[in-house]
């Protein structure tokens, strides 16, 4: 929507930065799909240094899709790029293969958004080694979650648990204040360290 560009463009933005966004494209997000890719949509439009990838089973780098395409016609070409399209998820798998093949994507001046709601058939050690990688590389890591603004959620699937150690905050990713929140914790400096 409107709002949502309104609030990445009035964003001061640091020159510096790096963004990185994963967005989660499995069954299990089937109902948040086309709202996380219209917000990654706006994401790529509004920041001048941002990698876009999409995963389920496999990865895909989608970041020309939405820099040349208008976002209904980016929408239908990433969804036929996609075959895992609304299929199983191997979060870890997935995230190793984006740092073998992507080893440019994450350094220390960069954001990485990660849109998921955890849900994992792979292997936990896998998801943890991805992590860990991803998390030291990185200036940041920020996980959007969709299931996470109900009140009643308790995050206690598998994935989840594996990820969290591993991630500077979980935002709920389903209204525009929460979206603020999420604009608020890219500007704000990571607070913890693993060794």
């Amino acid at each position: 929507t409107g709002e949502i560009h309104h609030l990445l463009y009035s964003t001061k933005k640091n020159k510096k930065l790096k963004l990185a966004l994963l967005c989660d494209v499995s069954k299990s997000m089937e109902l948040y799909s086309r709202f996380f890719i219209y917000l990654i949509y706006a994401f790529q439009n509004a920041y001048d240094k941002i990698e876009t990838f999409v995963f389920s089973t496999a990865i895909h780098k989608i970041t020309d899709l939405l820099e040349n395409y208008e976002f209904n016609k980016a929408f239908e070409l990433i969804a036929d790029r996609v075959p895992q399209w609304s299929g199983g998820t191997k979060i870890g798998q997935c995230f190793q293969l984006f740092l073998e093949t992507n080893p440019w994507a994450v350094d220390k001046n960069t954001i990485v958004l990660i849109l998921s709601d955890g849900w994992d058939t792979g292997e936990p050690e896998v998801l943890k080694e991805a992590m860990v990688k991803i998390y030291k590389s990185s200036k940041k890591v920020i996980w959007l979650n969709p299931l996470s603004g109900n009140p009643s959620y308790s995050p206690e699937v598998t994935g989840i648990q594996t990820i969290l150690p591993y991630v500077d905050t979980m935002v709920a990713a389903h209204n525009l204040d929460s979206l603020r929140v999420a604009m608020h914790q890219i500007r704000s400096s990571r607070r913890k360290q693993i060794y």
